[in-house]
């Protein structure tokens, strides 16, 4: 009888061990990352900065990015929102130094406008229009763009990569969107390997 017992708890420490680990609960990498988007959307600045990966702040102060994201988002003469958040592809997780890296890409539509001046005549809304749709079909294809103009909009249809970053893999996440023209700039504050996608 002791050895049947002895043998049980060797076959359950086996299977724990051999067990695979528990997966990401991509949903509170999602629900972090929505409220990201909304503090940005509500112009709730420090809200916002507070789910940046920490390790951004080595190439740029917190305070450097509260100046650009005051200056970016009341600016009087434009306006952004961004909705339609669509998470598609979420990669393995990855831990480094009991650190977890998630790797996932989203869309969204950006509603943007240039507001037009006061008394602005029709050939000038012509030719502002027709300057931020340049701007916009350089910048993210001309067939991810459209303007309505009943509401003087531009919406604007972008997919972006995230690195999601949390310090125990479960909650509290933290993020860094991941252009890859910057890519060697992030290679300097999170592990090469997990910036492979």
């Amino acid at each position: 009888m002791r050895n049947i017992i002895v043998f049980m708890i060797l076959g359950l420490f086996m299977i724990s061990c051999i067990a695979p680990k528990q997966p990401i609960k991509i949903n509170n990498i999602k629900i972090d990352f929505t409220n990201y988007i909304e503090a940005l959307n509500q112009k709730k600045f420090t809200q916002s900065i507070d789910y940046f990966e920490p390790t951004f702040f080595k190439l740029v102060s917190r305070e450097e990015l509260m100046n650009v994201l005051e200056e970016f988002y009341n600016s009087p003469d434009s306006e952004l929102k961004m909705t339609n958040l669509n998470y598609m592809n979420f990669g393995e997780a990855k831990v480094v130094e009991n650190i977890t890296y998630v790797i996932f890409e989203y869309s969204k539509i950006m509603q943007m406008r240039v507001r037009g001046k006061e008394n602005e005549t029709a050939e000038d809304k012509e030719y502002r229009v027709k300057l931020s749709a340049d701007t916009y079909n350089d910048s993210f294809g001309a067939k991810n763009v459209s303007y309505n103009s009943r509401t003087d909009f531009f919406e604007v249809y972008s997919e972006e990569k995230v690195l999601a970053v949390s310090s125990n893999g479960k909650v509290n996440w933290k993020f860094i969107v991941l252009d890859d023209e910057y890519i060697d700039i992030f290679k300097s504050i999170v592990p090469e390997e997990v910036l492979v996608y």
